[in-house]
């Protein structure tokens, strides 16, 4: 059994204080910047096992392109994937080896998957725990 979830890393800048000599004025330019990354997990709390994938929306065709991996790394296993009501999840993708199993909504304390993002997050974000290969 393995516990999906996605979860969203980004960047917005925003306007800061500095420190300037007295009698001098700060100038520095401002661009305001939104760039997001969305992290596809699924992790098996019992064998330590997890697949992921760093993809640029959440969406039907990001998870379609999800599942067909995860499906193809665990081509010899039968997974239950245990995951939220997402509208992106909702639409039905027969994949051979993968059952899906739907959370109650709102219900995110039953899915261990919650807890991985948590993690990242509190221990130094996106860049300090995943490394492009």
């Amino acid at each position: 059994m393995f516990f999906h979830d996605e979860a969203r890393f980004g960047r917005i800048d925003s306007i800061a204080s500095c420190w300037v000599p007295k009698g001098c004025r700060a100038s520095a330019g401002n661009q305001i910047v939104r760039e997001y990354t969305y992290l596809y997990g699924a992790f098996c709390p019992e064998t330590g096992d997890s697949f992921s994938l760093i993809l640029p929306y959440v969406n039907q065709d990001c998870m379609s392109l999800f599942l067909d991996m995860f499906s193809e790394k665990f081509s010899d296993y039968r997974i239950i994937l245990a995951m939220d009501n997402a509208s992106w999840h909702s639409k039905k993708k027969d994949i051979e080896n993968i059952v899906p199993l739907f959370q109650p909504p709102h219900s995110p304390e039953l899915n261990p998957a919650e807890h991985v993002w948590e993690h990242i997050r509190e221990n130094g974000g996106f860049k300090k725990n995943f490394r492009r290969c």
